[in-house]
């Protein structure tokens, strides 16, 4: 296969997949509402193939309790306490900071034998909302890719500050917590404007998005984090919805089976992040029953309705009575509004709670609690995602931590490419201090996806990622679609001054993968809100602007390799792909125009050495790799060419490293005297130094 060919044949797939990216702009927020249509119609590529994690056959056994409730487990709450999110439309942040919360919680009790109080266990929605739609500053501790991230596009043409106004996925989530952006504990980062003002309604003070006031986060504050995330799984959803000449059909093929994955999930303690469809616009407007949630709190979408608000899954309740939904057929339609079994999820909202004062009021739920059910047979669940953390040295006193990576433009879906013939993705990374690195990451578009990991230190002036000495190799298979994190047994260790590669295959049955990020840019941007119509489609439901993405690819990062016909590896440097587009479908080369690419999603953490003068014993550097196999497919990279217009690669966007002051070290006041301390103060290297301290 000529490299043009290989070229030609990805930049034409390539198009399938941009076009998933620009075609709609899809976001859960109250307040902004779901933004279903865009400016491009992707019937024109029949060929793309649905990513989805629906697909995966899950073996996770059907022996569940009849009912299980992470609020009362074995008389210990793994839930934090239920909180409002104003009239902001942070429900995203809100949604998945809780799902964190609950999984780090059931990890520290259970894991590491800490006992935490749920109560004094919040993480910052804030943070993670701010920075999330905030592009990296010009004196960004990653240099190289300043400019890039998320942002947004006002309809009135104001720079007004609106990223708490711009909505979001749970897939965003997953992207900012896994470059290091959070969690981060609430205390640093509190979900208040920072005149302290408040609004009143029905005599209790709420959070408002008022005009004039400052909500905005210190830069200093966006690559601290608290935990470091080591799995973001995305779960099957219970009822899949198609199109079919023309009318929305409910696909409940893997009804069960999806079901089941979500038990297993609270079963390990996690709490599950969902996207729904909500019967109210905002929490301030449902005081009584609607069209989809009945007086009970018991919420059934029987209607396709795409999912407009993000909540997290706490338990279960399989005898929970389809009578406590509402009766009857929709006077409208004539669809029946019960459900056709009994049983529901049990589900904590972000609209407050009445024994809560000030932020976090509301009087949405069960008896005021902040929770409701939600039938298994709703038809607009989706975006079903669980988190795991690494939490092993949550009792460490100090912890130093590096993250090489080149992709932090947070995207809001997975995409990917599958191909029967090899192919390869690497970043080659500059090594700024000595360091161990301890573990590799990769996001998959597919379930059971094998991945394998390899590790290079390059030889001096390489330009290939293969253009070295291999040092690792590691062989993982992940169950579910997301982001996956490996760590090894023993470090690789790197001087100052070295470069090293990591080079990644993904193979998901007998196709290999290439996972894809891309997203609408601000041309696309530009697009949308220059359309009158679209715009007063958005502004109906409430939206301010239009959200973006801004992707900033440097030569020499990130590469993309194929085997050819001599079982050899041709790479491309990707920051050729957009260009090659443009030459290999000249007729699509507008849509290229309105797509901004992302680096691709590899990522290295590392820990400086910090030499012990009582122990001089060091990582092993000649150690063979840990998993020494030929992989299937003669899958070892051989190198037949150079990149294509290929340079050496500019520089790594590590900063200085320095170490930590005693000023940087302090209690946490949200976690209490018993608990765990945490100060996050001095940035490292490429991402986050945090220091932890707990009490015994």
């Amino acid at each position: 296969m000529k490299k043009s060919k290989t070229m030609k044949k990805l930049s034409a797939a390539l198009l399938a997949v941009m076009l998933a990216a620009t075609s709609a702009v899809p976001a859960f927020s109250d307040d902004t509402g779901p933004l279903e249509t865009g400016p491009l119609d992707s019937s024109a590529f029949e060929d793309k193939k649905n990513v989805t994690p629906d697909d995966g056959n899950y073996d996770v056994g059907t022996d569940f309790p009849v009912t299980f409730d992470l609020r009362d487990l074995n008389g210990k709450s793994y839930v934090t306490p239920v909180r409002s999110q104003g009239l902001f439309g942070t429900c995203w942040a809100f949604g998945t900071c809780a799902a964190a919360e609950t999984s780090v919680l059931y990890e520290l009790a259970n894991d590491q034998n800490l006992d935490v109080d749920p109560t004094e266990f919040v993480f910052s929605p804030l943070h993670l909302a701010w920075f999330t739609h905030t592009p990296l500053p010009a004196d960004s501790i990653y240099p190289s890719q300043a400019g890039e991230g998320g942002t947004f596009m006002n309809f009135d043409g104001s720079d007004t500050p609106n990223q708490l106004a711009t909505g979001g996925m749970t897939q965003l989530t997953t992207s900012a917590f896994a470059m290091g952006m959070g969690p981060l504990y609430e205390d640093f980062a509190p979900y208040q404007n920072k005149s302290g003002n408040r609004v009143s309604k029905d005599g209790k003070d709420i959070c408002y998005a008022v005009d004039g006031e400052e909500w905005s986060c210190e830069e200093d504050l966006r690559f601290l984090s608290t935990f470091e995330l080591e799995d973001a799984n995305n779960l099957p959803a219970p009822v899949v919805t198609k199109e079919e000449n023309g009318a929305m059909v409910f696909d409940r093929t893997n009804f069960e089976q999806a079901n089941s994955v979500i038990k297993s999930e609270l079963l390990k303690g996690r709490g599950i992040a969902i996207g729904y469809f909500a019967d109210s616009p905002s929490m301030e407007s449902l005081t009584k029953e609607g069209k989809f949630i009945s007086a009970d709190w018991a919420q059934y979408t029987y209607q396709y309705e795409r999912a407009n608000h993000c909540v997290c899954i706490v338990g279960w309740d399989d005898n929970y009575s389809k009578e406590h939904f509402l009766q009857g057929e929709d006077p409208d339609t004539g669809v029946d509004r019960t459900p056709p079994a009994d049983g529901a999820w049990i589900v904590k909202n972000s609209w407050g709670a009445e024994d809560n004062e000030f932020p976090d009021y509301g009087t949405f739920g069960v008896n005021g609690s902040g929770y409701f059910y939600l039938s298994y047979y709703d038809m607009s669940i989706s975006d079903a995602s669980s988190f795991n953390f690494y939490t092993d040295d949550a009792d460490e006193e100090e912890r130093y931590h590096i993250i090489d990576q080149y992709d932090l433009m947070p995207v809001s879906a997975l995409q990917g490419l599958s191909d029967p013939i090899p192919q390869l993705m690497s970043n080659i990374f500059d090594v700024r201090c000595d360091e161990d690195l301890r573990a590799v990451s990769v996001e998959t578009v597919y379930p059971d996806t094998e991945v394998t990991y390899r590790v290079y230190k390059l030889n001096e002036g390489a330009v290939l990622p293969t253009d070295g000495e291999l040092k690792k190799e590691v062989t993982e298979t992940y169950a579910y679609a997301g982001f996956h994190r490996t760590n090894f047994e023993e470090p690789v260790r790197f001087a100052e001054g070295d470069r090293y590669s990591i080079v990644v295959s993904q193979k998901a049955g007998n196709e290999y993968i290439l996972p894809i990020n891309c997203g609408l840019n601000k041309a696309g941007a530009e697009m949308c809100v220059n359309n009158p119509a679209f715009v007063a489609q958005l502004k109906a439901i409430g939206a301010k602007s239009m959200g973006y993405s801004v992707g900033v690819i440097n030569r020499g990062e990130s590469f993309f390799a194929a085997q050819n016909e001599n079982g050899e590896y041709d790479w491309y440097d990707w920051v050729d792909i957009s260009e090659g587009i443009k030459i290999a479908v000249p007729e699509y080369a507008a849509q290229a125009d309105i797509t901004d690419f992302d680096n691709v999603p590899v990522k290295g953490y590392a820990s400086p050495v910090i030499e012990d003068p009582e122990d001089s014993s060091e990582p092993d550097e000649s150690s063979q790799p840990e998993d020494s196999s030929e992989p299937e497919d003669s899958n070892v990279p051989e190198d037949s060419s150079q990149p294509e217009e290929s340079s050496q690669p500019e520089e790594s966007s590590a900063a200085e490293t320095s170490k930590p002051t005693d000023d940087n070290k302090g209690g946490n006041p949200n976690t209490g005297a018993a608990a765990i301390g945490f100060a996050a103060v001095t940035v490292l290297a490429a991402a986050i130094t945090v220091t932890r301290k707990r009490s015994k």
